[in-house]
């Protein structure tokens, strides 16, 4: 191996500069007796192509991959202020907002998970104390029992009584349904954001509430709403 790296560097020497004195480092080399050095060089030598110094990489300067990794595309000239004014519009305007009044929803975390309800109103935007997209919901706490036909009139009065709640819940925590009630909350809980700020203004809207989802189930409508989550 000695003798071998010592050959080698002896034919780049001799390649770097070329002198018309010494032999020809293109011609086997005659090995020494007892080693065991081969003349391997047949052919001569080959220059390296240049290096484009423009190219980004060697394999952009190789011919032979130029089709393999073309050059980057050029960046397009920025469009028009209005035009990407009038695309951005058209983007928002593609944006549905499902989250409506009426909308059936389960609610996922707190007190009442499980439950269902309907969306009273809607707070796209947030408020001050609140900062995030939230709704007003109406629910049912407890839902009515199953009324059979032998029951007296006092029993199924007693059997068709809900508990309902209403209450703000942030979007996060509700999984809107495919289903709506077409049932008027709008009066419940009438004002701004602050209709719910006080108890008393708590308990009278849970009073109504109570009482138009009563009046609903009486008339036999909306059975599915009425009806419990078993899981």
């Amino acid at each position: 191996m000695a003798r071998e790296a010592l050959v080698l560097g002896e034919l780049h020497r001799r390649l770097a500069s070329p002198d018309p004195s010494l032999p020809d480092p293109c011609q086997p080399v005659k090995a020494q007796r007892g080693s065991t050095v081969r003349s391997r060089i047949q052919q001569p030598i080959p220059a390296h192509p240049p290096r484009n110094p423009n190219a980004a990489t060697l394999f952009n300067s190789c011919p032979s991959h130029a089709h393999h990794f073309p050059p980057p595309p050029e960046p397009s000239p920025p469009s028009h202020p209005a035009a990407a004014a009038q695309q951005q519009q058209q983007q928002q305007l593609k944006m549905v907002k499902f989250l409506k009044p009426g909308k059936a929803v389960i609610l996922l975390q707190g007190r009442f998970a499980g439950r269902k309800a309907v969306i009273v109103r809607v707070f796209e935007e947030g408020t001050r104390d609140r900062p995030y997209g939230h709704c007003l919901v109406a629910g049912l706490a407890k839902y009515p029992k199953k009324v059979i036909r032998k029951d007296s009139a006092k029993k199924t009065a007693k059997k068709s009584r809900v508990k309902c709640f209403i209450k703000l819940v942030n979007f996060t925590h509700l999984m809107p349904t495919r289903y709506t009630l077409d049932i008027d909350f709008k009066d419940v809980a009438s004002g701004g954001p602050d209709a719910l700020s006080t108890r008393d203004k708590k308990v009278a809207a849970c009073k109504a509430a109570k009482a138009r989802l009563e009046e609903r189930f009486k008339t036999g409508k909306n059975r599915w709403f009425f009806t419990k989550l078993r899981f």
